[in-house]
């Protein structure tokens, strides 16, 4: 999902974004620990590429509490998330 997530972004395909942003949603709700990050990432990213710093900062805030753990390592990993979260880490 955060693939297909990915390129909604990329492609800037709102109708896609919408969709997978509620998927997200729904793994971050009622996922495994594995899926909430997935899906609390995929938020961050979304919110991210929609210039809300901010609700981005709080996904990953949210993720990382629930299970006492980094949001990263996801699996599987694209190059530019960790330079990603540190951006969280320093914008907010």
């Amino acid at each position: 999902m955060t693939s297909l997530g990915r390129v909604a972004i990329h492609t800037d395909d709102e109708q896609l974004k919408r969709q997978t942003g509620e998927v997200a949603k729904d793994m971050v709700e009622t996922g495994t620990p594995a899926n909430r990050s997935h899906g609390a990432w995929l938020l961050a990213l979304l919110a991210l590429a929609n210039g809300r710093h901010r609700e981005a900062r709080a996904w990953i805030d949210a993720a990382e509490t629930a299970d006492d753990e980094l949001i990263l390592p996801l699996y599987p990993m694209d190059v530019t998330d960790e330079p990603h979260l540190v951006c969280f880490r320093l914008e907010v």
